[in-house]
C-alpha cells in the first residue's frame, strides 16, 4: 500500500470513483435512473455559481470543481423520506444544494 504522500489527487479519478460506486448501488437497490449524470462542463448550479455564494460553503476551488462534475443521487423524498446512503443520512445532491441555497440567506 503507498504511503500517504505518495498518493496524488485525480479529479477524473475520484470522479470515476463515485460512479462506479453508485453503479454498484444500482445493482444492490438504487434504480438507475435515479443516479444522475452532470452535463459537460460540470453542474452550471455549481460550475457558474456566483462567487458570493461559493463563498458562503468555505470550499476550496478544488472541491467546488470536484462537486460540479459528480454524478449524483436523484433525491426526490426530502431529507426524511430520500434515498438513504446510510440509515437517517440521504445522500446529498450538491447540484440542487447549490441551486437552493443562493434563495436562501445562510
Amino acid at each position: 500500500m503507498p504511503e500517504l504522500e505518495d498518493v496524488s489527487y485525480s479529479e477524473a479519478e475520484c470522479v470515476a470513483a463515485v460512479g462506479a460506486y453508485y453503479e454498484f448501488l444500482t445493482k444492490m437497490y438504487l434504480d438507475e435512473s435515479e443516479v444522475i449524470y452532470p452535463p459537460k462542463g460540470g453542474w452550471p448550479s455549481i460550475a457558474q455559481a456566483d462567487p458570493e455564494v461559493l463563498a458562503r460553503f468555505g470550499k476550496t476551488d478544488k472541491v467546488v470543481s470536484l462537486l460540479a462534475h459528480l454524478p449524483y443521487i436523484r433525491n426526490t423524498g426530502g431529507i426524511e423520506d430520500g434515498i438513504q446512503a446510510t440509515p437517517e443520512c440521504p445522500f446529498a445532491d450538491w447540484d440542487d444544494i447549490f441551486t437552493y441555497i443562493p434563495r436562501k440567506r445562510m
